[in-house]
């Protein structure tokens, strides 16, 4: 077997890992969308804008919120090699050692006191993932996809 071989052996690999992290995270993303919008969860609803993708190492969703007085757009995205954890508060999301996570949102709604679009660095990736109860296999399948991906990662909490 050549290095080019290799190479590209080691690219699909990586590419099917990429698209079973996206896939589990889409997947969860759509049933806790259905389950919170169908219950009015918080008084907030959530439109999947464009789902999960990985492009050039980058993980990156884009939602759309809507509650009673706002309404925004969340883009959201950070290179999947930073990601050190997976856990859960009230939220699902991704941890990461350094401020490696980057969150623009965008007013839909104009206010007079908000400013148009917003832009926060920070460690916490939050999934859109937090209306579904009992969910931790959702963290042991990202931690097994992931390291499959030679990218380790801890799983420090879960509390439903």
């Amino acid at each position: 077997m050549n290095y080019t071989t290799l190479f590209f052996l080691a690219i699909s690999n990586f590419s099917a890992q990429e698209f079973k992290i996206v896939s589990l995270l889409n997947t969860a993303l759509e049933k806790d969308v259905e389950v919170n919008n169908t219950f009015d969860f918080q008084d907030k609803k959530i439109k999947i804008i464009q789902p999960y993708s990985i492009k050039n190492g980058i993980l990156s969703v884009e939602l759309e919120y809507k509650e009673k007085n706002s309404q925004y757009l969340e883009e959201i995205e950070v290179p999947i090699s930073k990601i050190t954890a997976v856990a859960k508060d009230m939220n699902v999301l991704f941890l990461t050692k350094d401020n490696s996570v980057k969150t623009v949102q965008k007013n839909l709604v104009k206010k007079e006191y908000e400013e148009d679009e917003k832009t926060y660095i920070n460690n916490q990736f939050f999934t859109g993932v937090h209306a579904v109860q009992e969910n931790k296999s959702l963290a042991v399948q990202l931690q097994k996809a992931f390291k499959k991906a030679k990218i380790k990662i801890g799983f420090p909490y879960w509390y439903d």
